[in-house]
């Protein structure tokens, strides 16, 4: 009986491929592989569940396949029924996963393909946010690039953030190790990090553009994931966003450099003051993340903190200082030492006496707060 199914399930998916063709045929595989998912739910058969599965399958290929065709004029995002028909294998495999949420016919975990949906959906918005920009992009190349990358930063960012917020973790050591959230994070990271090698390509305001706050969007949803999730999982999200929002400030002061107003003196000159001014943020930053560790608990932020103060005291003394007058070195290192001196304190300020610690008598009693 089990071989008769599955060459009944062949024969029909021969069927719909030869009476439909090009996206039709995405949204078709992707709707009968639910309809088998729930009759092999129904009947406890194995063969009908797989059988959906590779029918969904199937769709995610097709659809990947006849994708190119799907952005070969301008369009509004989201709002067409090609990108519904790119979306339909997502909303089969949640619904799959609905199905198999309480039976688990196979041995399945409904919960891995929710997991395996919301990451289909990452690059489906991040393309759909890319392609809107670029598709009519002979005319203004410059101005589609920077907003397409600043739209799908911004729009993967959101969209991790609500599949944190909104989907439950999994119950099964698969989703727990690898959540719904991680994909769309990492390319909301990923895409940032390509905004800041190659985003900004004519002039700009400093800090004030589309680019910049992408950026931030990236770095606060990567900060907000962290800080909502325990493990080694949310200490990497609450230490890439350190990391993001360091790279993103040096990336947004290097493109200053290189393409921001020079005034009355030279483009080498203003490249210096983009470096100058990078060690001054770095240490800044570096102070903000030691005070931000203190305040929240958070180790892991200290480290980051002393880190980049390591950083920028190896920089200013082996590249910054070679190029500046007596003056402004003199200036630097006061500068510096300010700040460091100032960490320092607030490590002595801030640390408890271990006397504190041991017991609630030490606590307790009025010689324990001296």
């Amino acid at each position: 009986g089990a071989v008769l199914d599955a060459f009944g399930l062949a024969a029909l998916a021969t069927a719909v491929a030869i009476q439909l063709s090009g996206m039709t045929l995405v949204p078709a595989w992707a709707a009968l592989g639910v309809a088998l998912v729930a009759v092999g739910r129904q009947r406890a058969s194995a063969v009908f569940t797989w059988g959906g599965l590779i029918f969904i399958l199937l769709a995610i290929l097709h659809g990947m396949d006849a994708a190119p065709q799907a952005y070969r004029t301008p369009f509004v995002p989201f709002l067409r029924l090609e990108f519904l028909s790119l979306l339909s294998p997502v909303v089969a495999l949640l619904i799959v996963s609905r199905l198999l949420k309480d039976a688990h016919p196979a041995g399945l975990e409904g919960s891995v393909f929710a997991t395996l949906g919301l990451w289909l959906a990452t690059p489906l918005i991040g393309t759909e946010l890319m392609r809107h920009f670029s598709v009519d992009a002979d005319r203004y190349r410059s101005a589609a690039l920077e907003f397409g990358y600043a739209a799908a930063v911004t729009g993967l960012s959101l969209y991790a953030v609500a599949v944190a917020r909104l989907a439950p973790e999994g119950r099964g050591a698969l989703s727990r190790r690898m959540p719904a959230w991680l994909v769309p994070l990492v390319g909301a990271l990923t895409v940032g990090f390509m905004l800041i090698v190659d985003g900004h390509r004519s002039s700009f305001l400093l800090a004030f553009n589309p680019l910049f706050a992408a950026g931030l969007a990236a770095a606060a949803a990567a900060a907000i994931i962290g800080a909502s999730r325990q493990g080694a999982l949310g200490t990497a999200a609450r230490v890439a966003a350190a990391v993001f929002l360091l790279a993103l400030i040096t990336g947004e002061l290097r493109a200053w450099g290189r393409l921001g107003p020079i005034g009355d003196g030279t483009r080498a000159e203003a490249l210096f003051r983009a470096q100058v001014w990078t060690s001054a943020a770095w240490a800044l930053y570096a102070a903000a993340l030691v005070a931000l560790g203190f305040m929240r608990s958070r180790p892991e932020l200290r480290w980051a903190g002393l880190s980049v103060f390591l950083l920028t005291i190896v920089k200013v003394f082996l590249n910054d200082m070679a190029q500046l007058d007596t003056v402004y070195r003199i200036g630097s290192f006061l500068a510096l030492g300010v700040l460091l001196v100032a960490a320092s304190f607030l490590y002595q300020r801030v640390r408890a006496p271990p006397s504190q610690n041991t017991g609630s008598d030490a606590q307790d009693s009025p010689h324990g707060n001296r």
